[in-house]
Formats: structure tokens, C-alpha cells, sequence
């Protein structure tokens, strides 16, 4: 959602496991409507209950008793959109990785389209490569790879789990 960042909780560069807050956007006032709501579901489900017992006595319409039952359900689907509202507005790592730089500060306005910092998971890491068609028919999935990676004296090992139908035509 839009809002502003009220808590920015990432450590550039550092480890965040799947689902750690990363940021959280000013949510006071999607908290105060659902504590108004939980107060008129509390008063929607006493009114309910007395027509349900006038009902058993002849003392209320079936009509005022299912208007009662409506509107509880009525505030009971609205607190869950709130509750699904206030969830929007914590940011949490989709997924276990580390994180680069932050690209906003605390009490910026974001949008959804606004980048808070890059999230790359490194464990499995998936990477990409192009091979020159003589040698296409010599690789299949699960063949093992090996690859090096500048700055690490230590060749990595992979596994091909897909590979991609495309041609470039300038290769």
C-alpha cells in the first residue's frame, strides 16, 4: 500500500530469513478502524443474542433477528478486510537471501512500485548461461556443471535442472 516507512528494519548487506520484517509503512489508522469495528461487532452480537432470546418468546420478528445475524457478519467481513489491510502494511523477505543496499529512509512515502532494497537468495543460486549450438546436443537437465566466480579460488559445482528452447540470433 501507500504510506510512509515508520520502521526500516534491514541491515545492508546483512542475512534476513523468509518472512523477517524488513519495513514497516504508518498503519495507526488501519488499527483504530479495526478497534472501532471490534467495539460494533461487540454491540451487533449483544443485539443479536437479546433478539435471538425475544425470538423464542415471541418478543422480536424473525426479520429483526436476521437483519441482527446480517450485520454481524457484515462487521465480522469488514474487520477481516481490515486485518488483511494492516497486513499490507509490513514488508516481510518473501524469501531467505541477503540483502544489498537500501534505496529509501524512514519516513519516506512509498508506493508498491517503490524499491526499499534488492533481496538475492543465494542458497539454492540460480545461474544463467548461454550455450553455442555444436555443443547443445552434449548437455542435458541433471548434468552437473562446474563454474567459477571472480574473487573465490574455489570452483562451485550446479546442477542443470532446465534449460531455455530460444535461439539468439546474434550468437
Amino acid at each position: 500500500i501507500n504510506g510512509k516507512i515508520t520502521v526500516l528494519n534491514l541491515k545492508e548487506g546483512g542475512f534476513v530469513t523468509k518472512g523477517s520484517l524488513i519495513a514497516k509503512i504508518f498503519d495507526a489508522d488501519v488499527k483504530a478502524q479495526l478497534s472501532k469495528l471490534t467495539v460494533q461487532l461487540d454491540l451487533a452480537q449483544k443485539t443479536e443474542e437479546r433478539l435471538k432470546q425475544l425470538l423464542t418468546i415471541n418478543g422480536a420478528s424473525q426479520q429483526d433477528y436476521d437483519n441482527a445475524v446480517g450485520q454481524v457478519n457484515n462487521i465480522k467481513a469488514d474487520i477481516e478486510i481490515t486485518r488483511v489491510n494492516l497486513s499490507k502494511t509490513e514488508i516481510r523477505a518473501p524469501f531467505s537471501g541477503k540483502l544489498g543496499l537500501k534505496s529509501i529512509s524512514i519516513g519516506a512515502y512509498v508506493t508498491p512500485a517503490t524499491v526499499i532494497t534488492v533481496l538475492q537468495q543465494l542458497d539454492p543460486c540460480k545461474l544463467e548461461f548461454s550455450v553455442p549450438e555444436k555443443y547443445l546436443s552434449q548437455i542435458k537437465v541433471s548434468d552437473k556443471v562446474s563454474f567459477v566466480v571472480d574473487g573465490h579460488s574455489k570452483p562451485g559445482q550446479s546442477t542443470i535442472y532446465a534449460s531455455d528452447t530460444k535461439a539468439d540470433p546474434t550468437t
